[in-house]
């Protein structure tokens, strides 16, 4: 799954701001104030929304797309309807989700190819047949009033689709298609739309308070989290009922919570008046108020994930209660219960880039919240001023290392993660071209420095030959360098795709592809694209770098 959302006038975001979503987990980092829960807010306030959305043949969405308003004010709670507008303006809530066509998952591929060969063989057996092709729906734009009334669009490819009532739609879920008027328009598939949609209706959000576990009403719960009584009794149910699954399911997550915590054996049961809970622990028994809020937390999340089953789980500040050493590991466990992906707000960036795929850094300004992929940060000083190191050697990063772009950061990380030093090192690009060879390096590797932290670069030579200086670029960001006490290598082949190995390149990418020349510049045609450099360095061993500049420099760190 990767769609990019894009969404103005809702809360604080007056201005457009982007963000793509992929299977994996996302982090969006920034200051108190900033904007990051508000994002993470959106995927939960327009649950209802996306549930229309993916229910095609249910009508809302067709409705809408043809130019006939649909009424909002049941799909969000009457206390949140004013609060999702910005106001800084009296400007429409707008946002829209773009697909992407060369990342779609086998089952939409599945049922594209099954019904285009349904439209050839109709055609075949000259079958009267409205339309010509068969394309995929590519985005959706979906725009919200102050009447609280909202309509839509839809594009394919290139070109937005007329509205009014120029199309049909035809058959259940099984056959999701419009119908053009005009046979010479395609007919439309929207499976990319409802399986985005379905996703993210199914998200389970947690925000950064929740430490309630034993409070409340039956039917207490805390955004979706079942807090009080309510949690108790289904806790229990699943526990101690007959159904063999849910009993495994709460196995697995007193299992976890066992390793986790360090104990020898572990067992989590209700109390007997049905209030509390009481853990065993070691042989001996404890009042769960006894343990300690981290391991409530553990419990109250890891219990509700398990029960949920999500496709997304969107939490707050993951942070909170807990001890930075537990931090990493309950990222690394919600990922077990969601299938799809973890998105979480934070302002420890340490976290942020020690637990995940894919950064989103969120600048707070004195209009509206500016946000960006962390690659393309605009200033490696302005983002360390913001978030301070502190966040970093909360979990232990001790080391900084500058390299040039984001797949070289993520490539130099696996290397440090074989030589078992990954968590010690903190990789950060420098976004390309972005502060290597521009008049802002000297400035921003000063203000680097400040941190009172080792930092070392590594850096391309652009060598053509053997015997070749590198290039003039590499030289001068050297001795900027050397002036701010920062130790800088440059490679001695031309660049880190240089250093990969044929049975790494081969295993992660295609058979019949090898290494390429220690002085070789890679071709995207010919050899392999550049984002697929993570895929390679992940099949490499310690060993493919044996007698190499860059194992002796890694090592050095």
């Amino acid at each position: 799954m990767k769609v990019t959302l894009q969404i103005k006038n809702y809360r604080s975001f007056a201005a457009p701001i982007d963000i793509t979503i992929k299977d994996g987990v996302t982090a969006l980092v920034g200051t108190n104030n900033a904007g990051k829960s508000s994002l993470l807010r959106f995927l939960y306030d327009f649950r209802n929304l996306f549930t229309s959305l993916s229910n095609i043949a249910g009508g809302p969405f067709y409705n809408a797309s043809c130019g006939h308003p649909q009424d909002f004010n049941s799909l969000i709670p009457e206390a949140r309807l004013n609060d999702i507008f910005c106001k800084l303006n009296d400007e429409d809530l707008t946002f829209s989700l773009t697909f992407d066509l060369d990342d779609l998952d086998k089952d939409l591929l599945a049922q594209h190819t099954k019904i285009a060969n349904q439209l050839l063989e109709a055609k075949q057996r000259n079958v009267p047949v409205q339309g010509r092709t068969l394309a995929w729906l590519r985005k959706a734009e979906i725009k919200i009033d102050r009447r609280r009334k909202w309509t839509a669009k839809i594009g394919v490819a290139s070109f937005s689709l007329p509205s009014a009532d120029g199309w049909s739609y035809k058959g259940g879920n099984s056959w999701p298609i419009y119908i053009p008027i005009d046979g010479n328009l395609p007919l439309i598939n929207p499976g990319t739309l409802v399986s985005v949609s379905e996703a993210f209706s199914r998200s389970f959000y947690i925000p950064p308070y929740r430490h309630s576990v034993n409070q409340g009403e039956t039917n207490s719960s805390l955004y979706d989290l079942k807090i009080g009584k309510a949690f108790i009794l289904e806790w229990n149910q699943w526990k101690n009922g007959i159904d063999d699954k849910k009993h495994e399911a709460i196995r697995q997550v007193i299992e976890l919570m066992r390793v986790t915590f360090g104990y020898k054996d572990l067992d989590i049961n209700v109390s007997d008046n049905g209030e509390s809970f009481y853990v065993t622990a070691n042989g001996k028994r404890y009042d769960l108020r006894d343990i300690g809020a981290g391991f409530t937390q553990w419990l109250m999340i890891l219990s509700n994930a398990a029960i949920s089953r999500p496709t997304f789980i969107l939490i707050d500040e993951p942070e909170n209660h807990l001890h930075p050493s537990l931090q990493l590991k309950l990222l690394s466990a919600l990922t077990q219960y969601a299938a799809k992906g973890v998105i979480f707000a934070t302002h420890n960036y340490g976290l942020a880039r020690s637990a995940v795929d894919y950064v989103y850094v969120i600048h707070k300004t004195d209009s509206t919240p500016r946000v960006e992929p962390l690659e393309k940060v605009r200033s490696l000083a302005e983002l360390l001023g913001e978030l301070s190191f502190s966040a970093w050697r909360e979990i232990g990063v001790e080391k900084l290392l500058l390299v040039e772009g984001r797949t070289d950061a993520e490539v130099c990380r696996h290397f440090l993660r074989l030589m078992g030093q990954d968590a010690k090192v903190l990789v950060m690009s420098m976004g390309g071209g972005q502060v290597i060879g521009t008049n802002e390096a000297p400035f921003e590797l000063d203000e680097i420095k400040r941190l009172g932290v080792p930092v070392y670069a590594l850096i391309d030579s652009d060598r053509e030959k053997a015997g070749d200086p590198p290039s003039g670029k590499a030289v001068n960001f050297q001795t900027f360098c050397k002036k701010a006490k920062i130790k800088c290598h440059i490679l001695d082949r031309r660049t880190l795709e240089n250093y990969f190995v044929t049975a790494a390149i081969k295993k992660a990418i295609d058979p019949s592809k090898s290494a390429i020349g220690e002085y070789e510049k890679i071709d995207e045609r010919t050899h392999w694209r550049k984002k697929q450099n993570v895929e390679i360095a992940l099949e490499m061993k310690l060993s493919d770098l044996e007698g190499t500049d860059l194992k002796e420099f890694l090592e050095r760190i």
